[in-house]
């Protein structure tokens, strides 16, 4: 289809799609959207989906695979294979190709997701999993979820403004994109802060590998604005920096990490295991190992930093 979205629910109304479908919007300019629920609309996807959006070529910006924005709701029930295109060009500028956003300032946007998930993410600053806008935006996933990152500066799993991802499964993030130092860096699962407040994240269990060189595992950053963006990992985090300069798990300027079980390598030249920035980061682990080639744990400068480990080894 040409145009913004191949399926739009709006002003309450309601799409059931019960068999199969596949949604494809490559054709589009900016805002090709796969599926959008907004203004109190429904979209019920009672059979598998597959969604394509975006091209490799131009200018794509927003043509996110699914939307929800202003009191919509997206419910993908029987899992789904979802694929955004996007350029790497800092010539197009930022994509924002994502798969599956929950977004806008209204709030109350909401996707929830059964079956498995098999995500494949391109573009500029596009991000996989993401719940941004305000606090009553939520993203939920109740079973595994598989996500390769191929952008230029783009993030596996990302909150801000107090919005929500919650995974009761599996969540397996590969990162083969790479780093721009301007803009929003690579990153796989990040949660920020703004002056609408902190982004939350609560995983069961979670893989990561990011491939190049400068590309994090987990970053919990309060940096950008108020309150203390979390990650929550209540089962096994097994996180792996393959790239150079690469930080496997940390915690800026009040961002706190919690992990019950973690499995750390930060292989790469100068690759450090966990590490703080600025003032009152935490990271939390209660078991595990950290195997870093510089250093397993590294404080920077900053002031009320904390790092509260228990049956740990402590490789470097």
């Amino acid at each position: 289809t040409v145009g913004q979205a191949v399926f739009n629910s709006t002003t309450n109304s309601v799409i059931n799609a019960n068999s199969s479908v596949t949604l494809i919007n490559t054709l589009a300019g900016t805002n090709g959207i796969g599926a959008r629920a907004q203004n109190g609309g429904i979209i019920n996807f009672n059979g598998f989906v597959t969604i394509e959006t975006g091209r490799n070529t131009g200018n794509t910006e927003g043509s996110t695979a699914a939307r929800v924005s202003s009191n919509g709701v997206i419910n993908i029930n029987a899992g789904a294979n979802i694929t955004t295109h996007g350029s790497n060009s800092i010539f197009t500028g930022t994509q924002q190709n994502n798969g599956l956003s929950a977004d806008g300032g209204v709030g109350n946007g909401l996707i929830e997701t059964r079956g498995a998930l098999q995500l494949d993410i391109n573009g500029y600053d596009s991000e996989g999993i993401t719940a941004t806008g305000a606090n009553t935006n939520r993203i939920i996933i109740h079973n595994d979820a598989n996500i390769i990152m191929r952008g230029l500066n783009s993030r596996g799993m990302h909150v801000n403004d107090g919005g929500t991802i919650i995974s009761e499964g599996k969540i397996s993030i590969r990162h083969e994109g790479s780093t721009l130092f301007l803009g929003t860096p690579s990153i796989g699962v990040y949660a920020t802060s703004s002056g609408t407040g902190a982004g939350s994240i609560v995983l069961n269990d979670l893989d990561v590998v990011t491939v190049n060189d400068n590309i994090p595992g987990v970053v919990a950053n309060g940096s950008t604005g108020n309150g203390s963006p979390s990650i929550t990992i209540n089962g096994t985090a097994n996180i792996q920096t393959l790239g150079d300069d690469s930080l496997g798990v940390g915690a800026n300027e009040s961002g706190i990490v919690t992990i019950n079980n973690a499995n750390i390598i930060s292989s790469g030249t100068n690759g450090v295991g966990i590490g703080t920035r600025d003032n009152d980061g935490i990271i939390n682990i209660a078991s595990g190992q950290i195997n870093a080639k510089l250093h397993a744990i590294q404080m920077f400068d900053g002031n009320n930093q904390q790092i509260n480990l228990s049956n740990i080894n402590l490789i470097a």
